[in-house]
């Protein structure tokens, strides 16, 4: 039997292990000697084995020299613990995933170990843009190999999580049902976020980070946020992957959620309910039924969907609403009224961006490392909201926020709170995205001034239309946006101001006015920018 074992010193990836033996015959199957279990804790893989013997005093020593693959990160033991660690390293966005198994597994059986994990955690479905699983064996022992590509990395995502856990406690409370919570979660995520048409914004980070995704991202972004709320929900596409044949068995390439509410599961699709711009969206597909979803609700398009199983979308969503409503006393008719609202875009709810004592110059701001910016009107005396708002920062290294006065500080995307501290009907709080961008870039900090806080256009479908002259001949451009100087800063409501010529340009100058009746003819003797459509004040106040 085995008297000792002594370790030689390394040389590369081989080392010396030399086993002494007394009193047994001599090895004819050398091949059958095997090491099955880490050495001094290191997992590893046998890439080849040398035996060698000598005989010394009556003494038969035998040397195995072996070269081992060492690059392994863990060792299982079972199927069950295979698949958790599969699990731990695909949640930590590792890329190239190496797992020692203490026996023979085929690459099938690997494929329905990934697959089983995508099926239970369908945010992890959606994190994952592919994987190519390898096997390699050796003595009895397999080494698995997994190198997955990622929508996000590590950082990114808990980015994701610490912004979502920031937002959703400002959002929501516990005195909030879940139709309420639901609902709030949906309109922030229409007003905040824009439909990406690049395809380098598809997942919950660039939602959050940059402003805009494509539905993959919407749905992640959806579900964390639902997820945040105590709201049980899945993400679903029209498409199913098979995990063995790593083919795709019904064609489609759209992601939305499915939701738990009340005890009944509806379809709702953040993306198909937004406008491509932030703020405007419907809700023609909020809480639907797996029929109303494949038909097309009222009338709107329909889509293909295989269902999931133990998951059926059978109840009516105005039904139990409205049921619901009657046995609180009318809790539910907001919901109801904007539910209403399913074919044509409109403005989406304002509830986290006005409150009936303060409203927020801005919804979104662009400022550079060190500078400083006021998000109340200062016509607003400080004293009126200074002890009755609570204000704070998802992250106080990116900007700081002092009684409405944001300092930037590195850059960064941080979450700016206004919340309400003595309010009976529980509103949620007001909310600023600021982007900061380093001190010495060149790009102007320009801010979006909040579509409340520009007075005079009473009806929302009114677009205010601007005519553009210069120093050469421009078309008269229609853009839907109007812009300000308020301290020192360019302000601009809307998107920037595009214009297109094909002159080339050596000056252009950037002013207008407001007036109670529209402008007729642009004022191209003094070179300004005119409103010529639309309506206004005569005053000079501060918006």
């Amino acid at each position: 039997m085995f008297q000792g074992l002594e370790k030689g010193q390394p040389n590369r990836t081989t080392w010396t292990y030399r086993y002494t033996l007394q009193n047994c015959y001599y090895f004819n199957d050398r091949s059958s000697v095997q090491l099955t279990s880490p050495l001094n804790g290191i997992p590893f893989l046998i890439q080849s084995v040398s035996p060698k013997e000598e005989i010394n005093n009556g003494i038969i020593k035998i040397s195995f020299e072996f070269s081992y693959f060492d690059d392994y990160s863990a060792v299982a033991y079972s199927k069950n613990d295979l698949e958790s660690m599969i699990k731990k390293n695909l949640n930590n966005r590792v890329e190239d995933i190496k797992i020692v198994y203490k026996d023979i597994i085929s690459i099938d059986e690997v494929k329905e170990i990934l697959s089983s994990i995508r099926s239970e955690d369908t945010y992890l479905n959606a994190a994952i843009k592919g994987r190519t699983p390898r096997i390699k064996k050796s003595y009895g022992i397999s080494g698995i190999n997994i190198e997955v590509d990622y929508c996000t990395t590590k950082e990114q995502e808990n980015y994701v999580d610490e912004t979502v856990d920031f937002i959703v406690s400002k959002l929501v409370n516990d005195d909030m049902s879940d139709h309420e919570k639901q609902k709030l979660i949906h309109d922030y995520i229409l007003n905040f976020v824009n439909y990406s048409h690049t395809n380098d914004y598809n997942d919950p980070y660039s939602a959050l980070y940059h402003g805009e995704t494509k539905c993959n991202g919407y749905a992640m972004l959806t579900y964390k946020m639902l997820t945040a709320a105590g709201i049980e929900n899945i993400i679903v596409t029209n498409e199913i992957l098979n995990e063995i044949e790593n083919t795709i068995d019904i064609a489609g390439d759209h992601a939305w959620n499915v939701v738990n509410i009340e005890d009944n599961w509806y379809h709702m699709d953040t993306t198909w309910n937004n406008e491509d711009k932030k703020g405007y969206g419907f809700y023609g597909y909020y809480n639907l039924t797996d029929a109303q979803l494949i038909q097309g609700p009222d009338g709107l398009e329909g889509r293909n969907y295989a269902g999931i199983d133990g998951i059926s979308c059978t109840t009516n969503y105005i039904d139990e609403l409205e049921a619901a409503n009657d046995e609180n006393d009318g809790k539910y008719e907001h919901i109801l009224r904007a539910l209403e609202k399913t074919k044509n875009y409109v403005q989406i709810n304002n509830d986290f961006k006005t409150y009936p004592s303060m409203n927020l110059l801005y919804n979104e701001v662009l400022l550079k490392e060190g500078e400083e910016l006021g998000l109340v009107d200062p016509i607003i005396p400080l004293e009126i909201y200074k002890d009755s708002f609570h204000w704070s920062t998802s992250d106080s290294d990116v900007v700081e926020v002092t009684d409405g006065v944001i300092t930037a500080q590195e850059e960064g995307v941080a979450i700016v709170s206004a919340q309400a501290m003595f309010d009976p009907l529980f509103r949620s709080s007001l909310f600023c995205i600021v982007r900061v961008i380093p001190e010495e870039s060149d790009d102007a900090t320009t801010q979006n001034l909040s579509r409340q806080n520009f007075i005079g256009f009473t009806d929302e479908n009114v677009v205010p239309h601007v005519a553009i002259s210069s120093s050469d001949n421009v078309n008269n451009t229609m853009v839907t946006n109007i812009s300000d100087e308020l301290e020192g800063k360019m302000h601009f409501y809307g998107e920037p101001i595009e214009v297109r010529t094909d002159t080339e340009l050596d000056w252009m100058e950037v002013s207008f006015e407001l007036r109670n009746k529209p402008i007729i003819k642009p004022d191209f003797e003094t070179r300004n920018f005119s409103i010529v459509q639309g309506g206004g004040r005569k005053n000079t106040d501060v918006f």
